[in-house]
């Protein structure tokens, strides 16, 4: 798929009349959607890991985290996919109404479901609805990758009918929605990040930022972890300790060194806050980086 920078990947399987599935591996902030929008099909959406941005035709966006579900029609879809942390894993179902109607399988057909009826249900009210994560979810959608290549098509077949019969019955639709965020909110917070990401060993305040982009504080906490989907100063570490590992695996930095970079004067802090983010010591680290052997 077309992007500026990094890798955007996607695989199309046919598992029925009417059903695809997408496979996503995304390594990138944006890139080019590949979907026709006048096209009348829904698309099932489920996010393993990252964030994706759902842009609509009208500019207000929604974001899907790790484990949500995103249902919409393609109609209603931007032809720009967004993720705001730079990767995304996901997978989605894409249903031709039509024609899945017209080749319904035998069990969903003995179930009583009616696509019309399900999908009048979910878009009672907008174009597009978001499932929060649960266990109905994650057991739905559980090893979809990694199903063996020679049954791949059959498992996904059944993957598909489950979700859909799931839907169809599931009294949790309907219920509370995520907020969607207005274009201009959305700009500022992708603003407010290019901020935060500039020199790290500038200390910025909330209300700094507010008043900077001229935003309430509360509405720019608000939008910032819409998009990003973590507060502000906890999204400032993480980009902080992910920096700093980088210092210390290619470009060689002293402990010391790394710890300047990214704004923390006291080493302790550095290295209690890295260990808390990374899983192990500045040192214990960069010892692992270095014994590390590339694979041919």
């Amino acid at each position: 798929m077309s992007c500026e920078e990094g890798s955007a990947q996607m695989e199309l399987f046919p598992v029925l009349p009417g059903v695809f599935f997408l496979d996503y591996k995304m390594d990138t902030h944006s890139c080019s959607s590949m979907k026709p929008v006048d096209c009348p099909w829904v698309e099932i959406s489920y996010c393993a890991s990252g964030r994706m941005e759902c842009r609509m035709q009208d500019g207000c966006c929604l974001y899907m985290g790790e484990g949500e579900v995103f249902l919409s029609r393609v109609r209603n879809h931007s032809q720009r996919m967004d993720f705001p942390l730079g990767h995304y894993r996901g997978l989605s179902i894409l249903v031709d109404e039509e024609e899945l109607m017209d080749h319904l399988p035998v069990a969903l057909q003995e179930a009583g479901v009616s696509l019309p009826k399900l999908f009048q249900r979910l878009f009672a009210e907008d174009d597009c609805c978001l499932i929060h994560r649960g266990e109905e979810v994650e057991r739905v959608f559980s090893g979809l990758s990694s199903a063996p290549p020679l049954a791949r098509q059959a498992y996904l077949q059944l993957k598909a009918q489950e979700f859909l019969l799931y839907l169809s019955f599931w009294e949790g639709i309907g219920g509370k929605k995520q907020r969607a965020f207005p274009p201009e909110q959305v700009e500022i917070a992708k603003r407010v990040q290019q901020r935060l990401t500039q020199d790290l060993r500038e200390p910025i305040t909330i209300e700094q930022l507010a008043q900077e982009f001229n935003i309430s504080a509360t509405a720019l906490k608000s939008c910032f972890k819409g998009v990003y989907g973590m507060p502000i100063a906890a999204y400032r570490k993480d980009w902080r300790m992910r920096r700093a590992a980088l210092l210390l695996e290619k470009e060689g930095m002293t402990v010391a060194q790394a710890a300047h970079m990214v704004g923390y004067e006291n080493q302790s802090k550095f290295a209690a806050a890295f260990k808390e983010s990374m899983g192990d010591s500045p040192l214990e680290y960069r010892r692992k980086s270095k014994e590390e052997i590339p694979r041919g």
